[in-house]
């Protein structure tokens, strides 16, 4: 699941934008939360709270700050989130070459280049989640987990405890907050105080139970289920 944030300031355009995205991800079955903004002062606000995406499409020329300035304060705050710019204007191609830019797009050859950059963009983001891993290293071991092999994490008194696909598990002298910091990532989700989940494993929940991949059943407080039934259906449910 990727966090993917589309901000113009024309509203019809950005409606188009959207429209344009969800429509591709449904033909592909690709899962990502997409967000909308309107004015780029709210999206740089969510950058600044450390709460970042992994992509972003945006115009250049808008009120208060550009393309260009989101650009900046993504690299700034996040260090990474691919962008596609999405313009009338062809002057900033150049300019453009000098930030983290995927593509350039001019919207008037929207219907026939956006597919493309969409490919590109997805490409590497399932490149990038492949190569995303959480580092245990101490003075007895040092181990690279990747993100994917993470099935859900627990709190074992001092220790996070790392349950792998295959039967694994890893163990780390950290609290799970730490760990969750760490971890940085929009498909892990921390259920209650002793348990992270990673919601790519996540297989169903049925009785109360949330049954994950490899067969792994957890069991939480109703209000910690039904929050995470909540965040699934507003993240997954009703987006592509």
């Amino acid at each position: 699941m990727y966090r993917v944030a589309v901000c113009d300031d024309n509203r019809e355009f950005l409606e188009l934008t959207e429209a344009k995205i969800r429509w591709y991800c449904l033909e592909r079955q690709l899962k990502i939360v997409l967000e909308c903004f309107e004015d780029s002062d709210t999206l740089a606000e969510r950058i600044e709270e450390r709460k970042g995406f992994d992509a972003y499409i945006l115009d250049i020329e808008m009120p208060n700050l550009s393309g260009m300035e989101l650009a900046e304060i993504i690299e700034q705050y996040s260090g990474d989130g691919y962008i596609i710019y999405l313009t009338s204007y062809e002057q900033y191609a150049v300019k453009a070459c000098n930030v983290n830019v995927l593509n350039y797009v001019l919207k008037d050859q929207m219907e026939n280049e956006f597919p493309a950059a969409l490919n590109r963009l997805f490409d590497r983001l399932d490149r990038s989640r492949d190569e995303k891993t959480y580092i245990i290293c101490n003075k007895r071991k040092y181990i690279k987990i990747a993100h994917r092999d993470i099935i859900y994490i627990y709190k074992d008194q001092k220790n996070a405890v790392f349950v792998l696909t295959g039967a694994g598990k890893e163990w780390d002298r950290s609290t799970l907050q730490e760990v969750y910091q760490k971890l940085d990532s929009a498909d892990m989700y921390m259920l209650d105080r002793g348990i992270i989940l990673n919601l790519s494993h996540v297989r169903k929940i049925v009785d109360g139970k949330i049954v994950m991949t490899d067969g792994y059943e957890l069991t939480s407080s109703p209000n910690h289920i039904n929050g995470l039934k909540e965040y699934l259906i507003t993240h997954l449910g009703d987006l592509v």
